[in-house]
């Protein structure tokens, strides 16, 4: 069957529109992901890295306790190694707000210090409890400065 004019010129519209629809849509995202980060941006991947700290914590909390043998911690370990790594390339990427990069690289330097704690549970090496929990204090400590 051969279409009419009039269902050829809707055909071309409806495609014309969604072109429009793509467009718009991949030019938001490109200038959401090339602005820069502010507060509430680098204060997402901080936030994860708080609670990765945290829960190596209460894994090392357990194991000392008795609650769990060694290799299901460094399996649990391992497991959030990996969620680690991904929380520091996402903090990694951020493009800061010029006075948001001192946070930032503070909290790089300190998600280095748990990707190292990380590490050495996953390995077997026993990791103090103090240095844990310093750090996630200190992240705890970068969510609030930037709430406020």
């Amino acid at each position: 069957m051969r279409k009419t004019d009039p269902d050829k010129h809707n055909a071309l519209a409806q495609m014309l529109g969604l072109l429009l629809i793509i467009a718009v849509v991949m030019g938001t995202a490109k200038w959401e992901t090339q602005r820069p980060a502010d507060a509430t941006r680098i204060s997402l991947p901080i936030s994860e890295l708080r609670s990765q700290a945290a829960e190596l914590q209460a894994l090392s909390d357990e194991r000392q306790a008795g609650h769990i043998d060694q290799r299901f911690l460094q399996s649990h370990t391992q497991q959030l190694l990996e969620d680690h790594l991904d929380t520091r390339a996402e903090l990694d990427a951020l493009q800061p707000v010029p006075s948001l990069t001192v946070v930032q690289r503070d909290a790089q330097d300190d998600a280095g210090s748990l990707e190292k704690q990380l590490d050495d549970v996953t390995t077997g090496v026993s990791t103090d409890e103090r240095d844990i929990e310093a750090l996630r204090d200190r992240f705890r400590g970068r969510e609030r400065e930037l709430r406020n």
